[in-house]
């Protein structure tokens, strides 16, 4: 890097100052021209009032001593004496209520949109709370494997063009043959819009399970899922024994593709990443592989055990 060269004697401190009034002066002119030209070339101002609405009223029941709201912009923690209220913005309800400390009156998100920290002016302490909203989602006229009464369900949203999908398909026959009796699985179909056949097959699939064939082609369309169009699905269709003809009527049925946009819709509303996503008793799970969803199986079978 080249240095500047230091100047000796008065001369140097003579010089400064007047380059520093120089550029003072410059500056002043500067600033002068700039307001000038914003006060002849911008735009006239135009008075505008402000239009407003209550969007929602809240009865807390409470006095509110902070809120916060989360990272990702879809809850809304509301701190009262005792108690945090979890507002769930895209629902517009209450969803749950935390019991906590009285001494805490502070409340703000962390960088995890499941995390919060709670703090006390008064005691000089500090909480993080980890929270995981559980779903209840409708169920109805979709296969299931598994007993109907098992103490667990695992609801998957699949997309069958899904490459991770078609990886969790041997991970989950392994989880209901390991939990006969604790385990059901039931497929919730979530066809992503950038794979062009994933809505198709998800319909074939349910126009299958019509006749008790849903798992038989729902294996063999992960199977083909890099060759799927409607000779395909036709050819698996004969393979598994279906009746064509009642099978091409129950792919126009618009009762089907009902049963698609309720789960694509109760998929939204979970905010789910992608796919797949898993939910154990409508709880989403962070998947790091089979033994983490083990893991996850067991911790909640010893509630029943409680």
């Amino acid at each position: 890097m080249e240095k500047r060269k230091k100047l000796k004697g008065t001369w140097r401190t003579n010089f400064k100052s007047e380059q520093t009034g120089f550029i003072a002066r410059g500056h002043f002119w500067f600033l002068a021209f700039l307001l000038m030209a914003s006060l002849v070339f911008s735009p006239p101002f135009v008075e505008a009032e402000v239009e407003w609405r209550v969007l929602k009223n809240l009865d807390l029941n409470a006095k509110p001593l902070d809120i916060a709201t989360s990272t990702d912009g879809k809850w809304l923690f509301i701190l009262t004496p005792g108690e945090v209220l979890i507002f769930s913005v895209p629902e517009g309800t209450i969803s749950d209520r935390i019991p906590v400390d009285k001494e805490f009156d502070r409340i703000a998100p962390l960088p995890r949109p499941d995390l919060i920290s709670l703090t006390s002016g008064t005691k000089n302490s500090l909480q993080v709370i980890q929270f995981a909203p559980i779903y209840a989602f409708d169920l109805t006229s979709l296969p299931i494997k598994g007993p109907q009464d098992a103490f667990v369900t695992l609801a998957v949203f699949d997309d069958y063009q899904c490459p991770y999908c078609a990886r969790l398909e041997s991970t989950l026959r392994q989880v209901v043959e390991k939990y006969p009796n604790d385990v059901k699985l039931v497929i919730k179909h979530f066809p992503l819009s950038s794979h062009e056949y994933a809505r198709k097959a998800a319909v074939a699939a349910l126009a299958a399970g019509r006749q008790g064939k849903f798992w038989e082609i729902h294996e063999k369309l992960f199977a083909s899922q890099n060759e799927l169009n409607d000779a395909k699905v036709d050819s698996i269709a004969g393979e598994i024994g279906l009746d064509m003809e009642r099978f091409k009527k129950d792919l126009q049925d618009p009762a089907i593709a009902s049963l698609i946009d309720r789960d694509l819709k109760d998929g939204n509303r979970a905010n789910i990443p992608g796919t797949p996503a898993v939910f154990l008793n409508g709880k989403l799970l962070n998947l790091r592989g089979p033994d983490a969803l083990y893991q996850a199986i067991d911790a909640e079978l010893k509630k029943k055990k409680k």
